[in-house]
């Protein structure tokens, strides 16, 4: 797997070295481990972009998301800073209405 093309990742070293790490030793499943790191890693991101919003008074900010994963990121800023609503990219708001249509 390529992260951006710039990084090959090692699916079975990454499993091994999650079960290992992470999963044993603290008596959870490597699911339950990888999710713990994304939550970890969701809510640090997420409080240091609204740090960096919440850093530029008497300025008004949007929010905008390009991708699927940083708006997973982004939504997490709206409420830790209060803003109403963010600018989706044409792509993902074609992907969101296939995913909760009712079609």
């Amino acid at each position: 797997m390529a992260l951006g093309g710039d990084l090959q990742v090692d699916a079975e070293l990454s499993h091994k070295a999650v079960e290992e790490k992470i999963a044993k030793p603290f008596r959870r499943s490597v699911a339950e481990a990888a999710l713990g790191i994304i939550r970890i890693i969701s809510s640090n991101t997420s409080f240091n972009m609204a740090r960096a919003v919440r850093s530029s008074p008497g300025k008004s900010s949007t929010l905008c998301s390009c991708s699927s994963a940083t708006t997973a990121l982004s939504a997490s800023v709206l409420y830790l800073i209060g803003m109403k609503a963010m600018v989706l990219g044409a792509h993902l708001q074609a992907e969101i209405r296939s995913n909760f249509s009712d079609d």
